[in-house]
């Protein structure tokens, strides 16, 4: 069993009967068990502190608990990624400051979604224990696919941990997770998706290690598990956000609307947003920026449906006519498209088009447009229904400021990380809170209250005017 010691000993801070750690391919067999007695800690706990405390403070005890398990070991090196990876520094800089035992902007913001993240998926999760047994599990693999990928340099602990493991052993060593996922997911199926969300984000982590500093190290492992871990545990109230949100492919056709489905339409944002900006770089190596920026503004509109789109022709239609209020609503129900849908549509096209292909660098605010309208989605709910039926009063969800303001975090987090190096976020942010408050004042003014087209023309308005303050440039 010594093998199996040194691989709790290594991974966690639970006391071992020996202090020689031996690393070798018979220990690296054991790191999934490990994960699997961390999980299984974690699930016990999960029903002590169920049945003591509500789901908040369960949740915040259960992510401090996995904290301490790992003596934060994972946590500090997602924290050093932050700074290395994400911060605007050549490469060289990069291992620097990845060695640097202080913290930087991006590590505390990276640092805090992390723990944000975990502690909100475990909150609004229906049933926790499944997610809590097989993430730290499936995590623990990934340290040895990690391990088989390039260093980044010569010394440090990927360089003292790597140990050459050939695919039948990686197969091998996976199997214990696979068959207990197999199993979980006959009752609980989120387990299923979540395993193969996990393995992709871990890809991702990967590759950008490779990209910004040529390989990995002990903090890019760090990373790995803790990013992972937080994929896992996601899932459920997230897919049915994807699936209102976007055309994306979800692995349910029931759609959940509440409060915990609410906390992750900025999170969905966010990946409209990071879709948007990988194809910026990968247009923008191909075409001029004209075309970059019309192939980006159909891939926004695709990746909805078009959805806001149509609300904001109809908001144009109806809005803005010189009608009753009464005909308003009528022309908002109507299918089709008048002169003023068109003439609103089509500027708003341009708009984006323009922003886009004027802007320096374009990637933060595709990043963060689409985080910021939907959380002004949230912020739109809570005003009064110009109807009693339609989306609107579907969707309504009421939120309090304190719920609302816990939802705006992430996005309020990563503007101010991003703002460091590219200072236009920060007003374009507060202009496209104002513009969709505008646009809701002229909704309640015309018509009384809001729609689910008022909805969309939050979203396009909100997103063009962001993009219109984020091309400013002082000369």
């Amino acid at each position: 069993m010594q093998r199996f010691w040194s691989a709790v000993g290594f991974l966690t801070t639970a006391p071992t009967p020996t202090h020689r750690f031996i690393l070798d391919q018979q220990t690296l067999f054991w790191f999934p068990f490990v994960g699997l007695g961390i999980g299984a800690t974690l699930s016990a706990l999960a029903f002590l502190f169920g049945a003591l405390f509500p789901a908040p403070v369960t949740a915040v005890l259960l992510v401090g608990t996995w904290a301490a398990l790992t003596g934060a070991l994972h946590l500090d090196g997602l924290a050093d990624c932050g700074d290395g990876l994400l911060a605007p520094v050549p490469r060289e800089r990069r291992l620097e400051i990845m060695r640097d035992s202080r913290i930087g902007a991006f590590g505390v913001v990276t640092l805090t979604l992390m723990l944000l993240l975990k502690t909100a998926a475990l909150t609004t999760s229906p049933v926790i224990w499944p997610a809590l047994l097989l993430a730290p599990m499936w995590a623990r693999w990934l340290i040895l696919l990690a391990m088989q990928r390039p260093l980044a340099r010569s010394d440090g602990m990927a360089a003292r941990m790597r140990t050459a493991l050939n695919v039948r052993s990686l197969a091998l060593f996976a199997l214990p997770a696979v068959l207990l996922t197999a199993a979980l997911s006959t009752w609980h199926w989120q387990v299923a998706p979540a395993s193969v969300v996990a393995i992709l984000t871990a890809l991702g982590v990967l590759r950008l290690a490779e990209r910004r500093i040529g390989g990995v190290t002990g903090d890019v492992y760090g990373a790995v598990v803790e990013v992972s871990e937080a994929a896992f545990v996601v899932m459920q109230r997230f897919w049915s956000a994807v699936g209102f949100l976007t055309t994306a492919p979800t692995p349910t056709h029931r759609f959940i609307l509440d409060q915990q489905t609410l906390f992750w339409f900025p999170f969905v944002g966010l990946g409209i947003g990071a879709t948007l900006s990988a194809l910026a770089f990968l247009f923008g190596a191909l075409f001029p920026a004209p075309v970059t920026a019309v192939l980006l503004v159909g891939t926004w509109a695709a990746l909805t449906g078009a959805l806001h789109l149509d609300g904001l022709a109809d908001c144009g239609d109806g809005l803005l006519a010189p009608v009753p209020r009464e005909r308003r609503l009528e022309i908002m129900r109507d299918s089709r498209i008048g002169a003023f849908g068109v003439v609103t549509l089509t500027l708003m096209l341009l708009l984006k088009t323009a922003a886009l292909t004027t802007s320096p660098v374009i990637w933060p605010a595709l990043l963060l447009a689409p985080m910021w309208a939907r959380w002004l989605i949230l912020l739109a709910m809570q005003r009064p229904l110009a109807r009693s039926d339609g989306m609107a009063a579907r969707m309504r969800t009421a939120l309090n400021v304190r719920s609302l303001a816990l939802f705006a975090l992430p996005a309020v987090l990563l503007t101010a990380a991003l703002s460091t190096w590219h200072w236009q976020v920060a007003p374009a942010s507060v202009v496209a809170i104002l513009t969709a408050l505008g646009v809701l004042r002229l909704a309640e003014r015309r018509i009384g209250g809001v729609t689910g087209d008022v909805y969309g023309a939050v979203v396009e308005v909100s997103e063009a005017a962001f993009l219109c303050i984020a091309s400013f440039t002082i000369t």
